[in-house]
């Protein structure tokens, strides 16, 4: 009788260990996965950041935009002979060191 409580004891005490190994080996196998989600999500955040001030670049860029607009009426030679193909225009933004920058292809 007391073969079986023992062997009950140690069934009891096995499961909670397997389980405890089972939740650290989740762990050890989930959590670098997690940190770099982490570490994309602070990336993220701080582009967001950086991003909230550049408003005041992108009005920048759209009044040289209706400047350039009205160059067809300071240039008569534009408007007679010219093509009225517009011009491509690649807009690169980027950012560092909480600096917006910008560049025109």
């Amino acid at each position: 009788m007391e073969d079986q409580e023992i062997q009950l004891q140690v069934k009891r005490v096995t499961e909670k260990l397997m389980a405890l190994y089972r939740l650290q080996e989740h762990f050890r196998r989930s959590l670098p996965e997690l940190v770099l989600h982490e570490t994309d999500m602070q990336l993220w955040e701080e582009q967001m950041k950086s991003m909230t001030n550049s408003s005041l670049h992108f009005k920048s860029i759209d009044g040289l935009n209706h400047q350039h607009e009205g160059t067809d009426q300071h240039f008569p030679g534009a408007q007679e002979g010219g093509s009225k193909q517009p011009i491509p225009l690649t807009l690169t933004l980027g950012h560092s060191n909480n600096a917006v920058y910008l560049s025109f292809v």
